[in-house]
């Protein structure tokens, strides 16, 4: 029987422990392997983990609503899991998230690419049974609403890099340009022009910081 390694990354003890029971159930049910689970609840934490593991690890379980870290520049789950794939690029990942707007998991999609894709209010137990066995067969599994999204396949689509994330995360904490500066590293008229492009993005016609802040919330990009 084979031994596969498995990291689960969530904040949630709830979550970990409903995780960890679908997985033993898969244990008692399946003879063709059996999982030797590992647990994190920040992005620091789980890094050190996969970096440890290293190319032993088989399937980590991403939640995307993670505590940011600023020692290595992980804002969200979604920061560390493209990290996971620099590092791991073969390693299998299952996002579970509980957001589900258009912006956010095209975001996703594209700087992830998980094998499995959740959203947490969209999946039952067995649904989740389904998506490891069938991740674990080298196929991809996504929920409804994921897949609902795909076939949409919307005609103008916008992409976010990590500058993009971090501008927007510093706005809503109530930093200054000039402070912006400092710790993004870009010239007032490049933050300046990155807003812009954000306002756009988010249909911001006004010119407050405040109103793209509250559309970057209702998108769950903060």
């Amino acid at each position: 029987m084979k031994t596969l390694h498995v990291l689960i990354i969530d904040d949630h003890p709830l979550i970990c422990e409903a995780y960890k029971n679908a997985l033993s159930f898969i244990n008692n049910n399946e003879l063709e392997f059996q999982f030797k689970i590992h647990e994190s609840n920040d992005c620091t934490n789980a890094y050190e983990k996969v970096l440890k593991l290293g190319s032993s690890l088989n399937l980590i379980f991403l939640d995307i609503n993670l505590p940011k870290c600023t020692k290595n520049n992980f804002f969200s789950g979604e920061d560390l899991g493209k990290k996971i794939r620099q590092v791991l690029p073969n390693i299998k990942i299952i996002v579970a998230t509980s957001h589900f707007e258009n912006l956010r998991l095209y975001s996703i999609l594209k700087n992830v690419n998980p094998e499995g894709f959740l959203i947490k209010s969209d999946f039952n137990s067995k649904e989740f049974m389904d998506a490891v066995k069938f991740v674990l067969k080298g196929k991809s599994y996504y929920s409804n609403l994921v897949l609902e999204f795909l076939r949409k396949k919307q005609s103008k689509l916008f992409n976010l890099d990590t500058v993009d994330i971090k501008i927007l995360q510093e706005i809503s904490n109530g930093s200054t340009v000039k402070e912006l500066m400092k710790e993004i590293l870009l010239s007032k008229s490049g933050i300046e022009k990155r807003k812009r492009k954000l306002k756009t993005i988010f249909n911001v016609a006004c010119e407050s910081d405040r109103s793209l802040v509250l559309a970057a919330k209702e998108k769950g990009f903060i």
